[in-house]
């Protein structure tokens, strides 16, 4: 293997340690995962059903890949500073799906 390739394992298995850190610190459905250099939006997310607040803001993320619909009591999302030509539509869909 060249060194670029195992930097990179090397990165993603830090990313992978530093998200599972961050959701086990999970505190009254608030979640941050900002500037972790994620390029994906774990599914593991989906887990946090209650989730209320989820900043994922200064990542390389271009889009949600759907993950966001199933957190239905979602409040807050920062997707702010991230690698995005346009905004998911399905950050849209959120508030119609509670019924707003």
């Amino acid at each position: 293997m060249t060194r670029g390739v195992l930097r990179m394992a090397e990165t993603t298995l830090l990313t992978h340690a530093r998200i599972e850190a961050a959701m086990k610190k999970t505190i009254g459905g608030e979640l941050s995962m900002r500037g972790f250099g994620l390029e994906t939006i774990s599914r593991q997310v989906l887990h946090l059903g209650s989730l209320r607040c989820l900043d994922l803001s200064w990542n390389m993320l271009k889009s949600t890949d759907g993950v966001l619909m199933g957190l239905t009591h979602l409040k807050m999302l920062d997707l702010s500073h991230n690698a995005f030509v346009e905004l998911p539509s399905e950050i849209f869909d959120l508030r119609t799906q509670k019924g707003h």
